[in-house]
């Protein structure tokens, strides 16, 4: 499993920085970077979860990573491959701010109260809000790249599905794995939706 949790991380670390080496001064390039960066984190955190010893510090960080990411993709995919919404300063602000609120509260008892094994994990109130916010920007994040695809053409249009196809392949499982079946009590799969 190290080898494949390196091998992914080290993978999403060159995806990260291609964008940001090719044209940095690009905003588009930025937001993918940091949406990469955050699943990079989240891997990192998923795995010393299940390898290290403070088991509470590790889940509490799962989710810090994460809630930058709704901010991150939504900003995204509003410029990829063009603009498609404005969205002014005190709008992004304001995202970046409730993203920031949302990773600070991770590190309270809000979402995790407690673990003692990864079978046996106490979620406070904060979990079912946190996966209402994720899940709330996702089906926004889904929206607008519908309504992308069947506006574009050619070349953007085949881009846009690249995208939406990498999105809902990664979220799908995030969500399957980390949101939805530790809402109803099962723990165990959460290694592997970082995967």
């Amino acid at each position: 499993m190290l080898s494949l949790y390196l091998s992914l991380i080290s993978l999403n670390l060159v995806l990260s920085f291609i964008p940001l080496i090719k044209k940095w001064k690009s905003i588009t390039n930025v937001v993918f970077a940091i949406s990469s960066m955050t699943l990079l984190f989240w891997m990192f955190s998923c795995y010393m979860l299940w390898n290290a010893g403070d088991m509470l510090f590790w889940v509490r960080m799962a989710f810090v990573g994460p809630s930058f990411l709704p901010t991150a993709l939504f900003l995204f995919v509003t410029r990829f491959p063009k603009k498609s919404m404005n969205i002014s300063m005190i709008q992004t602000i304001s995202l970046l701010a409730l993203s920031v609120v949302f990773a600070m509260l991770a590190l309270t008892d809000f979402i995790v109260i407690d673990i003692r094994s990864m079978t046996d994990v106490t979620f406070n109130y904060g979990h079912k809000i946190w996966s209402i916010y994720f899940l709330g920007f996702m089906i926004a994040i889904f929206t607008i790249i519908y309504k992308k695809i069947h506006k574009s053409t050619g070349e953007d249009r085949l881009k846009v599905k690249y995208i939406a196809l990498g999105i809902i392949l990664t979220i799908s499982m995030a969500v399957i794995f980390n949101l939805i079946l530790p809402l109803i009590g099962i723990t165990k799969f959460t290694n592997i939706g970082p995967l």
